[in-house]
């Protein structure tokens, strides 16, 4: 009887070993795209809060605040996945097409900064896309609201 049960054991162990490295790569994508969403936020925000600081070309007040980050991706290799910015804000911004562009290109610059940080330890600020092992990454203008 003792020998059964350790038996029973070892296999629900088994079952237990093979779901996990089945499941694995889909859980480390997940986690891979969370932290790339995660560092594009924080780019942003690093703008709103300049901005908002007064480090801007606008003499009103800006409170914007982001509305939606996403990533979708194509799947292909290297896989090529681009980003998708949402930026609310008041609209008596939008009248002003310098300060919309500029806000424009800090916002994916910062964004593209931050995530190339994630993954080589530094802030390099360009509006090139950012080149891993497996993919390409590409920050898209933003949509503002």
């Amino acid at each position: 009887m003792r020998g059964q049960l350790s038996i029973a054991f070892l296999m629900v162990l088994a079952i237990v070993v093979l779901l996990v490295i089945i499941i694995y790569p889909y859980i480390n994508e997940e986690v891979e795209n969370n932290k790339v969403i995660a560092e594009a936020r924080d780019g942003v925000m690093h703008v709103i809060g300049l901005r908002g600081s007064g480090f801007s070309d606008i003499n009103e007040p800006f409170n914007a605040r982001v509305e939606s980050i996403s990533m979708k991706c194509n799947g292909s290799s290297p896989e090529r996945c681009t980003i998708y910015i949402v930026v609310d804000m008041p609209d008596y911004l939008f009248s002003n097409t310098t300060f919309l562009n500029s806000l424009d290109r800090d916002i994916r610059m910062y964004a593209r900064g931050y995530v190339y940080n994630a993954y080589y330890g530094n802030i390099s600020l360009s509006l090139s896309p950012v080149i891993t092992e497996d993919r390409v990454i590409y920050i898209n203008s933003t949509k503002f609201k």
